[in-house]
């Protein structure tokens, strides 16, 4: 997976990359929190493990107060 044209937001958040099944229907890879979205995706850390998996988009939600990224984790775990 690559972001050619995309400029992340230097805003903590929590971001999913997710893939779609035979039904169209999307299914989560890999969840993670970070205090910079900008940093976290621009770093690709887990882009390629999860483009092996099958992950074909990302999504991000963006969450100001940290100590609400584990809460928000743990949800989207589940």
């Amino acid at each position: 997976m690559s972001y050619p044209a995309i400029t992340w937001n230097n805003v903590s958040g929590v971001q999913m990359f997710v893939g779609l099944d035979l039904q169209r229907m999307l299914y989560p890879l890999h969840t993670g929190k970070t205090a910079s979205l900008t940093d976290r995706l621009a770093s690709r850390e887990r882009c390629a493990e999860a483009a092996r998996l099958g992950a074909s988009q990302t999504h991000a939600k963006l969450i100001p107060l940290l100590d609400t990224h584990a809460r928000v984790e743990v949800t989207l775990i589940r």
